[in-house]
């Protein structure tokens, strides 16, 4: 009885000489070869990639995802955030976090100068920031007619936008538990005899420099105060 000879999973013919075993299955030497430079793969260690073999320098320079923020290969051990980004392990103790997002934010990625943000803010969160009380009002409206479509009309008052740095918000927090919250209602106490009346709420104050998704949540948020 002939013995059975293994086939070459590639070209699919008997294997008369030495062969190479490898992914669940034998190969002819000439034949188990590098899905990147399509040369053999002599070595006993390779990568593999979507069912197909690599050189290791072949994987490492052509197929291996890439770092967000050093853009060196990633190879063995790397993080992933919520977001998808990618990256070296060591950077999750070198770079700060953004303060609205998460994301880590580089050297390179932060802000210069003596405009720069009080937080640390990301490229991404920097793009879309509200600034201005002419960015903010627009997106107040919105929020306001989203608000109104869901039965809140607040008694018709007519509520105002207060774009304010950390010290006001801090001021207008500091009566209260979250002092560090991004808005707040805006009011005015009435007293009588030094005992309080009344209290009547004008609007929301909202931080400056929130990305505009972030800003949006948090008008609501304050709205709900009203």
């Amino acid at each position: 009885m002939m013995p059975v000879r293994p086939i070459c999973k590639r070209c699919g013919q008997p294997i008369l000489g030495s062969y190479f075993t490898a992914l669940g299955a034998t190969w002819h030497p000439e034949h188990f070869v590098c899905a990147a430079c399509g040369l053999p793969i002599t070595e006993t260690s390779f990568h593999v990639y979507q069912d197909a073999p690599y050189h290791v320098e072949c994987y490492t320079n052509q197929v291996a995802p890439r770092c967000a923020y050093c853009n060196k290969p990633l190879v063995g051990e790397y993080l992933i955030d919520h977001w998808g980004t990618l990256y070296c392990t060591e950077h999750q103790h070198e770079y700060p976090p953004c303060a609205f997002c998460g994301r880590l934010v580089s050297p390179q990625q932060r802000e210069q100068g003596p405009g720069s943000s009080e937080s640390i803010r990301c490229p991404i969160c920097r793009a879309s920031a509200v600034e201005t009380s002419a960015e903010a009002e627009p997106l107040f409206r919105q929020v306001k007619q989203w608000v109104s479509s869901q039965g809140l009309t607040y008694n018709n008052l007519p509520l105002s936008l207060v774009l304010c740095g950390r010290a006001r918000l801090a001021q207008l927090l500091s009566e209260r538990s979250h002092v560090h919250a991004l808005g707040a209602t805006v009011s005015s106490t009435y007293r009588q005899n030094g005992h309080p009346v009344r209290t009547e709420v004008s609007g929301v104050a909202v931080l400056q420099g929130l990305p505009a998704t972030l800003f949006q949540g948090i008008t609501v948020h304050e709205l709900g105060h009203v």
